[in-house]
């Protein structure tokens, strides 16, 4: 089976980020796409089930078990950091909390336990097609 690999990675998901990204990822398409997804509250909301419903077949979602490390990688990254990170440590006086993130996920780039695909992934914004 060919396919297509397409990679998001964004700040702050709201149900109105994913129908525009599945506007986005269905325009012009002819085939159908099967989109396997996280169990975030905004991937299973009404108005997304409505969306996909309008494609009449075209799109499907699937989605992962709530905690699924050997199927998502990046849940060991964003648990380590939770357990060690910005959770742990209040901002100071000024600082802004994207600024930290980034800085954090700048650190596990190179920690040799976590996957080191994903950590990698986190850095920076992918666009990733591949046949």
């Amino acid at each position: 089976m060919r396919g297509i690999l397409v990679l998001w990675l964004y700040w702050g998901l709201a149900w109105r980020t994913l129908i525009e990204l599945l506007r986005q990822l269905m325009h012009r398409r002819k085939t159908p796409v099967r989109l396997i997804l996280e169990g975030l509250p905004a991937h299973n909301r009404s108005i997304v089930r409505d969306y996909v419903a309008s494609m009449n077949g075209r799109l499907s979602l699937h989605f992962l078990p709530d905690y699924a490390p050997d199927l998502n990688p990046d849940m060991l990254v964003w648990s380590h950091l939770k357990r060690t990170g910005t959770a742990r440590r209040p901002l100071h006086k000024g600082e802004k909390l994207r600024g930290r993130i980034d800085s954090e996920l700048a650190t596990v780039r190179d920690d040799p336990t976590l996957p080191p695909h994903s950590s990698k992934l986190l850095l920076k914004p992918i666009f990733v097609t591949a046949e």
